[in-house]
């Protein structure tokens, strides 16, 4: 089976799809989320995910492009 190459896929798309994740908090007690996101870039993705995030506070949060495995594609 063919590896995915997500930036070869994405790179002639207008917007992308991203996950992004999110925590906040430290030690003990840290809360993570996980959202899809649709935006033309990374910085953008983590603006909106934390927009849309229940999560609040000092909130951080990285993003990657989207793979079928994130959507239940095998």
């Amino acid at each position: 089976m063919q590896e995915f190459n997500a930036d070869e896929y994405w790179k002639d798309k207008k917007y992308k799809c991203f996950v992004v994740y999110l925590s906040v908090g430290s030690g003990k007690k840290i809360c993570t989320s996980k959202i899809n996101v649709q935006a033309r870039n990374e910085e953008r993705a983590v603006h909106v995910a934390k927009l849309n995030s229940m999560l609040k506070g000092n909130v951080q949060g990285f993003a990657r492009l989207a793979e079928p495995r994130d959507f239940g594609i095998r």
